[in-house]
């Protein structure tokens, strides 16, 4: 058999192997989101939550499973007390945010004045991102400002760290979201919460979803790998003849 002939069998192969990897990828993509919320131990109907109940240093959940019931290897942990846990007063059910259930929340962590509070998630993948989206929401007036920041970053929408949870959480029902971040060499991410003299902080419930190529991406993956190997074979063509 000639050196053509096999080049030309080579490429075909090859090409055989990417489509059928890219067709086996697409209908993966998508993985299942996180969902957390604090101070309550509550499952809110029609969907798989993970709750830390008490906000005291240590608190807990050990292995996050996703929404679908699957464990993650992925934990979230009280790294820094809060100040208490408040029992209601920050319902977001009814909203756009498909996740944010009553039960879900309307329970909170606090941070009184002049203090912090964190959470750390360990477990997470260093090669891959992750979209963090919050909720801090109290229905209550006075000042409710503080700052918070993942692994010292501030959220995309309030650059300035900080974020009222009554008139930004509250009444306009924003989320506070860090999209396509990634975990510290140690595959952590460190929520944070810290206040002034005078505000307070609550961090309610929160999705964590894994940010995954889109299939257009793959596609030029394929392709440009695709344009590598024929590139290799007409270099070899070019050599045989030579």
């Amino acid at each position: 058999m000639s050196r053509t002939l096999m080049s030309r069998r080579l490429f075909r192969s090859l090409a055989g192997v990417f489509a059928l990897a890219l067709m086996a990828f697409a209908p993966c993509v998508q993985a299942s989101p996180i969902y957390l919320n604090f101070g309550s131990a509550t499952d809110p109907a029609g969907a798989t939550w993970n709750h830390i109940a008490t906000a005291t240093f240590g608190s807990n959940v050990a292995d996050l499973n996703d929404s679908a019931g699957d464990p993650t290897g992925i934990s979230a942990t009280v790294s820094n007390d809060f100040s208490g846990v408040f029992a209601g007063g920050g319902d977001w059910g009814g909203t756009p945010v498909p996740w944010a259930l009553n039960d879900a929340t309307n329970p909170s962590f606090f941070v009184d004045p002049n203090q912090s509070g964190a959470i750390t998630f360990a477990g997470l993948d260093t090669g891959k991102t992750y979209t963090i989206s919050l909720i801090s929401s109290r229905a209550a007036t006075g000042n409710r400002y503080a700052d918070y920041a993942l692994n010292g970053v501030a959220p995309d929408d309030f650059p300035g760290f900080t974020f009222h949870s009554y008139t930004d959480g509250w009444l306009a029902r924003d989320l506070l979201v860090w999209a396509d971040v990634a975990p510290n060499g140690s595959g952590e991410l460190v929520l944070s919460v810290t206040t002034d003299p005078s505000g307070y902080g609550y961090v309610n419930a929160l999705s964590i979803e894994e940010v995954v190529p889109e299939p257009a991406s793959l596609m030029l993956l394929a392709s440009g790998l695709l344009l590598m190997v024929h590139r290799g074979h007409r270099g070899h063509r070019g050599r045989s003849r030579a």
